[in-house]
């Protein structure tokens, strides 16, 4: 079965980082609102860690106006996740070509399988590779302590992953299924990847 195979990734956002190229005139320019800015904040920041250290936590006034309260946690911004995709052939576990058919009776069924992925790395995107490369990271990890800490062991701490597949019914309606806590068994070549599957969902 033709399909499309998706990994999760968090998608940052790259302008938090960056500044104009114009935004200093020079390297001095730069270095002078470093030096301006830690002048500037220097004793607020001292003061806060002596008062965090006493338990005190009290409120200072910002050269920017702002009011901030020491020794309290700041809620931090929510990660934005995003999928990257990659065209792949699905077979089922006897190496055959999988049918939407059988498809989604395993996703009625709600059991187990196994799948084996075949990747057609030219339609692979920058972020799936990645994705990827850390998960087969992790793989290797756990299994290089196989040989004496046992396949029990291993297998618990076997790294998990959702993977999203999307493909065309017989209807050409474009149907997305989320495979639940994949794990990989084994991996051919450089292309096809056997999944443990615990089960499917419609994503």
């Amino acid at each position: 079965m033709e399909a499309k195979v998706y990994l999760q990734y968090i998608a940052y956002d790259d302008n938090i980082f960056s500044v104009s190229e114009d935004y200093y005139k020079d390297e001095n320019e730069y270095i002078n609102a470093i030096t301006e800015d830690y002048d500037r904040n220097k004793d607020i920041v001292t003061n806060s860690v002596l008062d965090m250290m006493e338990g005190s936590g009290r409120l200072y006034s910002g050269a920017d106006g702002n009011t901030y309260a020491f020794g309290q946690k700041t809620p931090q911004k929510e990660e934005k996740y995003s999928y990257a995709k990659c065209d792949c052939t699905v077979f089922n576990e006897d190496g055959e070509d999988e049918s939407v058919d059988s498809m989604i009776s395993r996703l009625v069924s709600q059991q187990p399988t196994v799948y084996m992925f075949e990747l057609d790395r030219d339609t692979s995107e920058e972020e799936f590779e990645e994705e990827l490369r850390m998960w087969v990271n992790d793989h290797n990890g756990i299994n290089q302590y196989k040989a004496f800490k046992g396949e029990e062991w291993a297998w618990a701490n076997e790294p998990a992953r959702n993977v999203k597949v999307s493909f065309k019914n017989k209807r050409n309606e474009t149907v997305n299924i989320m495979l639940i806590d994949c794990r990989i068994l084994d991996i051919v070549g450089n292309s096809s990847y056997i999944l443990y599957i615990e089960r499917m969902e419609m994503a």
